[in-house]
């Protein structure tokens, strides 16, 4: 009974955890303003083709395209009652009216206890839970991602579609979203071509 209680403490704990964290990557996906280049931080810009420009990370964990000069964010998340915290990073831009965001967290091994798939489906499905009320998934599918564990999303929030595809990799959760306003097939492609120059090295 022990051991029982003992185990019931420690997924709570953890799914207190995972929602602080999931919590960050929500927080930061609502409407911005892009900042002067000034403050970009984290990324370095290694090429330029077809106003899509190729950007890496400082760590170079990976790399991927932006059709605008993204805002780089990084902070660091408390997390409860563990005395320690997790880095949280996102970058961001915005063009034709469409709203490109690239976000991941990196979680301890040892807080990988479930498949590859049933977390993505959780991920998700807290994320849906605890984003803007009245948002409404319309799909999900399993897919990959280079060989990669993904869940390709669509949700309809008002007027406005996030299409998203959350990656893991690892013990990281890469999350890839685009805003907008449905209008033309313009946007699905868009999506595709943003997500397709995601690679990690």
């Amino acid at each position: 009974m022990e051991a029982s209680n003992q185990t019931k403490q420690k997924f709570s704990f953890l799914k207190k955890v995972f929602l602080v964290l999931l919590g960050a990557m929500i927080g930061a996906t609502g409407v911005f303003t892009l900042i002067s280049k000034d403050m970009q931080k984290g990324l370095t810009q290694v090429e330029q083709e077809k106003k899509w420009i190729a950007y890496s990370a400082t760590d170079q964990r990976f790399q991927i395209k932006f059709p605008e000069v993204p805002v780089h964010e990084s902070k660091q998340i408390e997390i409860p009652n563990a005395g320690q915290s997790i880095d949280y990073k996102e970058m961001r831009s915005e063009a034709s009216e469409i709203a490109y965001s690239l976000s991941y967290i990196d979680f301890p091994r040892k807080w990988r206890l479930v498949g590859s798939q049933t977390l993505l489906k959780k991920s998700l499905a807290i994320l849906i839970e605890h984003e803007t009320p009245g948002q409404q998934l319309l799909e999900q599918e399993v897919s990959n991602h280079n060989g990669l564990p993904a869940l390709d999303y669509l949700v309809k929030r008002g007027e406005q579609e996030i299409k998203g595809r959350l990656i893991l990799s690892g013990t990281t959760i890469y999350r890839l979203t685009t805003s907008y306003t449905p209008s033309s097939l313009a946007d699905k492609i868009q999506h595709a071509q943003f997500v397709e120059s995601f690679q990690l090295n």
